[in-house]
């Protein structure tokens, strides 16, 4: 189709539609005798999805990747909604400092009246993101989530499995509480190439679990041992765990204990059989490690002081299982401290 039909049905400029071929954005088929474009549908439907995306303010950058990572539709939904509110946020202030002069200008004011503290509007403006909260409630939950459970939500949903979504998206923000933040900045932090390559990881893990035989499961046991033994030999990957396990494992692995799993067994019976032979697997690594209390002690020094004194459990296990690879570790160590202080 020619371009006028493309400007009728999108509604974009001429000037539009050239800026993205020359962005690379679309492709279409170009005439040699006559110059003109022939655009396809897929180039139309490409054309729509653009212009939706510019209309919440994304990025020609971020729509470029997009495209490139597909499968992280969600990561770029939810961050350019992080985007927007934190420059809603900054707006708020710059309007609040404004109003803040004018109450305080004389009449014939110069710009020396400028000239004083605007130390008293600290305390409104800590308020803003509260009030962005009520009127714009968090919805980061619902992307961990999908991020936790990536090898399990490739499912038909219907009504009934958002209903159950919504409700392990809420569970999650309750019991992670304030501790979400860890988790939210280091997402955030991450590029599209780093969350799509942890994403194929926890992909590929939990699919080689779900689909394991009982027979092969203890060469599985075997992998989780040596992700144990080399927590603790690794003394990189071992400064990973230890510093962020209180402010992002230990939150996550409580989520794991809570009612959020029952619910993804019912949203997915395909993890039930994941669930079922991680159990196997770590039941007789537990066992295994019983035989080698220098690996076991070094584990359980990585714990929390308080968790230590429990000892390790399945859920730990299966944090370990997936560690390397994961979302914890795609950040330069250096970053990561910065990010949690």
């Amino acid at each position: 189709m020619r371009i006028q039909k493309i400007l009728e049905v999108t509604n974009l400029s001429k000037k539009a539609v050239y800026f993205y071929i020359k962005e690379g954005l679309i492709n279409p088929d170009k005439n040699d005798e006559n110059g003109y474009y022939d655009f396809s549908e897929e180039d139309l439907n490409k054309l729509q999805i653009i212009n939706n995306l510019r209309k919440i303010g994304m990025s020609i950058q971020d729509i470029k990747e997009l495209f490139v990572y597909p499968s992280l539709t969600n990561f770029f939904m939810h961050r350019q909604i992080n985007n927007l509110k934190k420059a809603l946020s900054e707006q708020i202030e710059q309007l609040q400092t404004a109003y803040y002069f004018i109450d305080k200008l004389p009449n014939n004011a110069t710009p020396g009246n400028l000239d004083f503290s605007l130390e008293p509007l600290h305390k409104a403006q800590d308020k803003n993101n509260s009030m962005l909260d009520q009127y714009f409630p968090s919805i980061d939950s619902r992307m961990i989530a999908i991020l936790i459970w990536a090898a399990f939500t490739d499912i038909e949903a219907s009504e009934y499995h958002n209903f159950l979504w919504e409700k392990i998206s809420n569970e999650l923000s309750f019991q992670l509480e304030n501790k979400l933040i860890y988790l939210k900045k280091i997402i955030y932090s991450l590029n599209p190439e780093q969350i799509y390559n942890a994403s194929v990881h926890m992909f590929k893990v939990g699919r080689e679990i779900e689909m394991a035989e009982k027979a092969d499961l203890n060469r599985y046991a075997d992998k989780l041992f040596n992700n144990c033994a080399q927590i603790v030999e690794d003394e990189n990957l071992r400064r990973y765990w230890t510093l962020i396990y209180e402010p992002v494992l230990r939150p996550t692995i409580d989520f794991f204990d809570s009612e959020a799993n029952k619910l993804f067994k019912e949203y997915n019976p395909r993890y039930s059989k994941y669930s079922d032979n991680m159990e196997i697997i770590c039941k007789c690594v537990l066992e295994r490690l019983k035989y080698e209390p220098i690996i076991l002690k070094e584990l359980i020094k990585c714990l929390g002081e308080e968790e230590s004194h429990g000892g390790l459990n399945y859920s730990h296990l299966m944090c370990i299982y997936s560690f390397e690879g994961s979302i914890f570790t795609q950040l330069e160590l250096n970053k990561l401290k910065d990010l949690l202080s």
